[in-house]
């Protein structure tokens, strides 16, 4: 459960209006690198495309829903955050540490990207843009205990 205090800690990033007009991530606070996040994934794939819903659409047809994450998808910003989060997760690898199943043929969950570039804490790099904001979503079905479970 240690691993989601990073995500709850990206609150007090949040600004009002559509993340920033830069879309490349910055390696802030959605980087993993020193003592952040390390995935412990239930599975892998490499993302083809991101659909209308903000859900990643791995090469093997499955779908990955960001778990806590709203992303603006029905307003002004919608298509500034579906474009940023192509552009970190289209082509990468990602590791999700899977929550509670989302539905038939869904993930949700905490996602890790890895480019040439790095890796990115997708779920909190959204936040921390300012093209997502936490949901009302719990994340109790998400980590070590919720895995152990499933």
């Amino acid at each position: 459960m240690t691993r989601f205090v990073l995500a709850a800690g990206c609150v007090v990033l949040l600004v009002s209006g559509c993340g920033g007009s830069n879309l490349v991530p910055s390696g802030g606070g959605g980087s993993t690198g020193g003592r952040a996040f390390v995935p412990d994934p239930d599975t892998t794939g490499t993302v083809e495309r991101v659909d209308n819903a903000g859900r990643l659409v791995l090469t093997d047809g499955r779908l990955v829903s960001l778990a806590g994450v709203d992303l603006s998808t029905g307003d002004v910003c919608a298509d500034e955050g579906l474009t940023y989060l192509a552009r970190l997760t289209v082509g990468a690898t990602v590791a999700v540490d899977a929550c509670d199943a989302a539905g038939a043929g869904e993930i949700s969950g905490m996602v890790v990207a890895t480019t040439e570039g790095g890796r990115v804490f997708v779920n909190v790099e959204l936040l921390r843009s300012g093209f997502a904001q936490i949901s009302g979503e719990s994340l109790a079905g998400c980590g070590d205990e919720a895995a152990q479970a499933r």
